[in-house]
């Protein structure tokens, strides 16, 4: 990860000395997803917020960053936030498959945290069908494929 972030550091210096405001929002929404994975979750928050805003001045969509902040707020423990910015994005996704999986990912690794292992279940099976679909074979791709197992095993459905 750090290695990573060295890298995605380099290009936001690129983008910012060349004006490059597309590529600023591609790079700054990677750190986001980088801090989601290392557990940074107030630099997630503020990458996040940093990349929605220039969704927003760039006139594109925000859901992707949304279910960033979704996530970020999941893992402030901020349950509320995080609920409604997941389906905020969840109800512009459309086919959009990555917004719909870091979404649900989000609601599933909340309820996990606050011990609801049947609502997790719920919306971790969801985004392991959504993963089925898009024949992404790499289980780090997406970070809730660990929140699953773990939420399986709490809820005693593990197989044995």
């Amino acid at each position: 990860l750090d290695r990573a972030e060295d890298r995605l550091r380099r290009l936001l210096a690129e983008a910012d000395e060349q004006g490059d405001e597309p590529a600023r929002l591609s790079v700054t929404t990677r750190l986001a997803e980088l801090k989601i994975r290392s557990g940074s979750w107030e630099l997630a928050r503020e990458l996040a917020g940093e990349a929605r805003e220039l969704a927003l001045d760039l006139g594109v969509s925000d859901r992707f960053e949304l279910g960033l902040l979704a996530y970020a707020a999941a893992g402030l423990g901020r349950s509320e936030d995080a609920r409604s910015l997941a389906e905020q994005s969840l109800g512009t996704a459309g086919g959009d498959r990555p917004t719909q999986l870091w979404c649900l990912s989000a609601l599933g690794f909340l309820e996990l945290s606050l011990a609801g292992y049947p609502e997790a279940l719920h919306h971790l099976g969801r985004a392991g069908g959504l993963l089925a679909e898009t024949g992404i074979a790499d289980p780090s791709a997406f970070p809730f494929l660990a929140d699953e197992a773990e939420a399986l095993i709490a809820a005693g459905e593990a197989g044995g």
